[in-house]
Formats: C-alpha cells, sequence, structure tokens
C-alpha cells in the first residue's frame, strides 16, 4: 500500500552461547523498544553502552526509543520515513516527533528546512527500501536502496518525495565534538 509506514515491524534474532559454550540462537522476537510518530517510525534494534563492547554484552535498550545513544556507545535501528505528501512536514510535526524520540536538543529551527536536525553522532545509514532525499546546508543528495550515507554529526534533514515510505537501516555512534 502507498505510504504505509507505521506498521512496519522488526524481528531481532541473537546469537550466543549455550550451557556448553555452543553457540545457538538465544532470542527471537520482534524489537519491544519502538516509536511510532507522525514523521517517523523508530525500531531500535540492538545498543550497547561502551565502545568496544564485549561480545556477550547484553542488549541495553529501554523500553522506550530515543535518538541519541549512549555517549560511549552506538544503537542500531530501522527508521521508517513516511512519504511527505502524507503529513503535514512544515506545521511543527517533525520537531514534535524529535521530541517525542528525546532528541528536543537535535532539532534546529530552519524556514526552509523544518525537519533540520544535528546529533552528537557517527552514523552510518543504509537505505533498505524506497528512496529519499538527504538535506544539507549546502546541498541535497538522493539516497536510494542499497546506498549507504554517514552522517558525521552535521545538520540534516529528510525528504521523501516519492509515494512510498523510505526505510533506513542506521548505526548510530556516540561522537564529540
Amino acid at each position: 500500500m502507498a505510504g504505509k509506514y507505521d506498521d512496519i515491524r522488526v524481528r531481532r534474532v541473537v546469537a550466543g552461547l549455550d550451557e556448553n559454550g555452543k553457540s545457538t540462537v538465544v532470542s527471537d522476537g520482534y524489537t519491544e523498544t519502538r516509536l511510532v510518530t507522525d514523521a517517523f517510525v523508530l525500531n531500535q534494534i540492538w545498543q550497547v553502552e561502551s565502545c568496544p563492547p564485549h561480545v556477550n554484552d547484553e542488549n541495553t535498550l529501554g523500553t522506550e526509543a530515543v535518538i541519541p545513544p549512549p555517549p560511549n556507545g552506538f544503537t542500531h535501528v530501522l527508521a521508517t520515513f513516511p512519504p511527505d505528501s502524507s503529513w503535514n512536514y512544515g506545521s511543527g510535526g517533525y520537531e514534535a516527533s524529535m521530541a517525542a524520540a528525546g532528541a528536543t536538543e537535535s532539532y534546529v529551527e530552519s524556514d526552509a528546512d523544518p525537519g533540520m536536525h544535528q546529533t552528537d553522532t557517527v552514523d552510518i545509514i543504509t537505505i533498505v527500501s524506497g528512496e529519499c532525499v538527504v538535506i544539507l546546508e549546502q546541498g541535497e543528495t538522493l539516497l536510494k536502496a542499497g546506498d549507504t550515507f554517514i552522517q558525521r554529526g552535521t545538520k540534516h534533514a529528510w525528504r521523501v518525495s516519492g509515494d512510498q515510505p523510505c526505510v533506513h537501516s542506521t548505526l548510530m555512534v556516540g561522537a564529540r565534538r
């Protein structure tokens, strides 16, 4: 269905060791840490508090999906963005969505680009499906399925101009300025 985006769920399968030290699947199910807003859906998959992690570190995600990862750690998230035509992008909806994701301070006021935001992260973003435009202060670039964008703490916004949602697989790593 064109524009459908808010029902996307992510299955997380985790490997570990059994009681004999043999590799096995230790959990398999939908990720519980999820947020649905007008601007995006976040399905957070895995998080660690500090890097480098130990191979046996447990997932540190809480019950609420928030954008900023731990300052010394990372969060892996599958984010889905609806087409701009399916909601009022410039009416404060993006700012409200950022607030719902615990990232109020990341939102940047901009008349030209209402979704502009900036985080203290290095993000490795791969487009899984659909396409979107990443808008920067000095230009924009179309990203299609299979493209990877490295976002290094700069101001940016997302636009989905077509009629299909855009799904990003994103590894957000806490960074310093």
